[in-house]
């Protein structure tokens, strides 16, 4: 069974002490991962995925890398 991407943005996703910044919200033109952490100037951008297609998987990496 797939995990939506609305439950997905609502888990309480935690990494030492990065805090959620954008849940699915605009984080740059056209841009709008499901869940942003931020510390200081590091960022963590996560996706929910459910393909499992390679060149989806990387699309969606490099997409995050360039902003």
């Amino acid at each position: 069974m797939d995990m939506l991407d609305s439950a997905f943005k609502q888990l309480h996703h935690k990494y030492l002490d990065f805090k959620i910044i954008h849940r699915g919200s605009e984080l740059a033109t056209g841009y709008k991962p499901d869940v942003v952490l931020q510390k200081d100037n590091q960022y963590i951008i996560l996706e929910s995925e459910h393909s499992t297609n390679r060149k989806t998987f990387l699309g969606g990496f490099l997409k995050a890398a360039n902003f």
